[in-house]
């Protein structure tokens, strides 16, 4: 088997995940045993944690290789075991003496009171931070002390002694071993194997064959003339046409764009009377293309000089039936669009690009794909999913071709400026891939073949997934009030651990982009994880809308349209 199999990168990656899930605990673990502080609490959780923590040597985190630090930690538990003893007595002759309606000495308390601190004291100097309040003598008396004076000895418990935190962290980081760690470790190397070898090889720029850039239009007055021109600007060799379809714009986009088709006669203008979405657009282009190879984009977009010609070497492959390109974000103006940009490229230059080592790209944007013609012609583009790009990938590899990505090839675009504009975009987005995978069934597995394909499973785990997420993290004040600040400290060293390793893979995807700086927005990641959590919320009322068949109200094209 070659090097460049992504399955050696699959049994590398999974090693490598093997390996971190036992070995990161190994580490952290201690770690955090030393960062624990001591803490007080009362006499009947004491009695309950502290003295079988004293009782069991295995409860405890003790350094074996120290006998001065374990006999200290036994001389601790020796006289903490004492105290309680005594304050167990005191309050049962206070309680007798309260039933018998006794009167109470305060100076004799006040006295047994003192000798407690003492013994107390001698853990002070050893291990602990005694806390003592100055007003304990009110009613009852030494219940009220003893709930806040008897501290817990052993700072840090193990696993086995820890059983509530050890579970839930166990599972939760297990759970993010299997679901990010695991991916992240396959996709990285073979990235970097395989976009170091790609950016190695020399450029070409074909001369042939003739291409047809199809750009559907509605109401788009303000972007069409600079999409054309765009498009006029490419530096393809061969003989190319640019078809613009006018979707029954009400607006000047068909003035505009027959304006520009007087000027160069490469460019023709054709007119649906009324609208028909981007579907009915598209199918039109690709009927009215005279190109073998047809390029689609948005009006909204405008392509970099190059995009053409570096997508059409990869239909030399006579198997290659699509091609994706690189959408960018062009309006880098505020801190949600610099956040999406973040994601654009992580998932495109990483996740994406790895589907594209075995031609197996899932889905081709709307603003930069190329196709073959005749494939489109055989093939439509339909409305009945809310993502027609996504759809019509899918049926495309279902006709057997296969789909590659050119990262090189850029289209830059206009992201949502504003929370509103981008759930309601999101919300079409994520709903239409969901009912895209849901037609699709059959790519859980490779086209004629029984090998599973990870990246529809990854997708569909994704969505299943998402509710038990989204409730996890709205859970911790619940696992906080059940266990106590222990949970919370494991949390947030592992969520250190796990928003380094997050926060490497997005700095490696900005790295990738080459034409500017990126990696700055690296220092955004803390603000992205609560964006990427806001987003899986919105995911999570998606799946269940789906499940219960209710549908989504989008706004699709140049219409308001019920999805289900």
């Amino acid at each position: 088997m070659k090097i460049t199999s992504p399955i050696l990168f699959l049994l590398i990656g999974s090693l490598l995940t093997i390996s971190l899930t036992f070995i990161i605990p190994l580490i952290c673990d201690p770690l955090i045993a030393m960062i624990i502080p001591l803490k007080s609490i009362g006499r009947g959780q004491f009695l309950a944690h502290s003295l079988a923590a004293v009782q069991s040597q295995d409860n405890i985190i003790l350094d074996k290789q120290k006998d001065d630090e374990q006999s200290a930690w036994l001389e601790a538990g020796r006289v903490i075991s004492e105290a309680t003893k005594k304050i167990t007595i005191l309050n049962s002759e206070l309680e007798l003496k309260k039933t018998n309606h006794q009167v109470i000495n305060r100076e004799v308390l006040k006295a047994e009171l003192e000798k407690i601190k003492v013994l107390l004291i001698e853990v002070n100097a050893q291990l602990a931070q005694v806390v003592v309040e100055d007003e304990v003598l009110n009613s009852p008396p030494v219940l009220q002390y003893t709930e806040q004076l008897v501290p817990i000895i052993p700072a840090y418990s193990s696993f086995s002694g820890n059983a509530k935190a050890s579970f839930l962290i166990k599972i939760t980081w297990l759970i993010f071993a299997f679901f990010f760690l695991l991916p992240v470790a396959i996709m990285l190397p073979l990235h970097w194997y395989e976009r170091r070898k790609l950016r190695m090889t020399p450029r070409i720029i074909p001369g042939s064959p003739k291409v047809s850039l199809i750009l559907p239009a509605y109401n788009e007055e303000k972007f069409i003339k600079k999409s054309i021109e765009q498009a006029l600007k490419q530096d393809y060799k061969g003989e190319m046409e640019i078809i613009v379809i006018d979707d029954g714009s009400t607006d000047k986009t068909l003035a505009i764009a027959q304006q520009c088709a007087l000027n160069y006669p490469n460019v023709k203008v054709y007119q649906h009377q009324k609208n028909s979405g981007k579907p009915a657009a598209l199918n039109t282009g690709f009927h009215k293309a005279t190109g073998s190879i047809s390029v689609f984009s948005d009006t909204d977009s405008h392509l970099d000089e190059d995009l053409v010609s570096r997508m059409v070497p990869h239909f030399d492959d006579p198997k290659v039936g699509m091609v994706a390109g690189m959408i960018i974000i062009d309006n880098e103006i505020n801190i949600l669009t610099k956040l999406q940009q973040i994601e654009y490229l992580y998932n495109q230059e990483i996740v994406r690009f790895c589907q594209h080592t075995h031609k197996g790209v899932l889905i081709c944007p709307g603003a930069a794909t190329a196709v073959r013609t005749k494939i489109a012609r055989e093939i439509p583009s339909t409305e009945r999913t809310v993502t027609e790009d996504a759809d019509f990938t899918f049926e495309v590899a279902e006709a057997g071709w296969k789909i590659a990505q050119e990262p090189e090839a850029i289209s830059r675009t206009d992201a949502p400026e504003t929370w509103k504009e981008l759930i309601e975009q999101r919300k079409r987005w994520l709903y239409g891939v969901l009912q895209t995978i849901w037609i699709h069934k059959w790519a859980l597995f490779y086209k004629g073949t029984k090998l599973p394909n990870p990246w529809v499973w990854w997708a569909w785990i994704g969505y299943i997934t998402c509710p038990i997420t989204t409730l996890a993290v709205l859970a911790i004040p619940l696992f906080f009030w059940l266990i106590g600040s222990t949970y919370l400290i494991f949390l947030a060293a592992y969520s250190l651990l796990v928003g380094l390793i997050y926060g490497f893979a997005h700095w490696y995807g900005l790295k990738q982009y080459v034409h500017s700086d990126k990696k700055k927005l690296i220092v955004l990641m803390p603000i992205y994880m609560v964006y990427q959590y806001i987003l899986n919320v919105l995911l999570c009322y998606l799946v269940i809308v789906f499940a219960l068949r209710k549908g989504i109200k989008v706004r699709y094209g140049g219409r308001n349209i019920h999805a289900v």
